[in-house]
């Protein structure tokens, strides 16, 4: 599987057979990695594009541009968690309290506002993209980008999908338990297909 996995990212990054040991399994992560989760954020794209309401954004701009703000502030209150998946290779999961805005503002407004992610990952990256030093980080920072894409707006579409599908309204209307259950549930959903994005790529 590892050979066969190498042959396909040399295709897209020829330089891998100057690379040996960990860090080629970490590169060749990184282009398989993107291969797998690029048509994945693309089809979400489209889900979110086909599915936004035009009016709401024009409407609702003053608080979407102040959820917007909160997501940039945010970004200094990450945290890590560093896993050995293997002997001497590790996995690093990043995350912080910017996906409670997220859900806090979409189950407020509806799926549309996943756009402000959009938004914010696009100038996140290409920031990091601007700083990467070598052909390897950027390779890195493509893959990162579109994990992110897609464990947010598909799984995110999805899960408020559901929301709908069991009686869930756009604004949440109160903290009833008729109300907070289908929320609760959604939110679950969301967290587990994004778990099921990440795991081939922890495999």
């Amino acid at each position: 599987m590892e050979e066969r996995l190498l042959a396909i990212a040399k295709r897209f990054w020829p330089e891998l057979e100057t690379i040996s040991g960990l860090r080629r399994a970490g590169a060749v992560g990184d282009v398989v990695g993107f291969l797998y989760s690029a048509p994945l954020a693309l089809g979400g794209l489209v889900w979110l594009m086909a599915i936004t309401d035009l009016t709401l954004i024009r409407t609702e701009w003053p608080m979407l541009l102040l959820f917007l703000v909160l997501l940039f502030l945010f970004e200094q209150l990450d945290f890590f968690l560093l896993v050995e998946v293997a002997p001497g290779v590790h996995a690093d999961w990043q995350a912080d309290i910017r996906d409670v805005i997220t859900w806090s503002a979409v189950l407020t407004f509806g799926p549309s506002v996943l756009w402000l992610t959009v938004l914010y990952e696009l100038a996140l990256y290409a920031h990091r993209w601007r700083k990467s030093p070598s052909t390897s980080a950027r390779w890195s920072c493509a893959r990162n980008l579109t994990f992110s894409f897609t464990a947010v707006i598909p799984a995110g579409l999805i899960a408020l999908t559901l929301y709908e599908h069991w009686g869930g309204v756009f604004p949440l209307p109160g903290l009833t338990t008729d109300a907070v259950l289908p929320a609760f549930y959604a939110t679950l959903v969301w967290w587990l297909v994004s778990v099921f994005v990440w795991a081939p790529l922890m495999m």
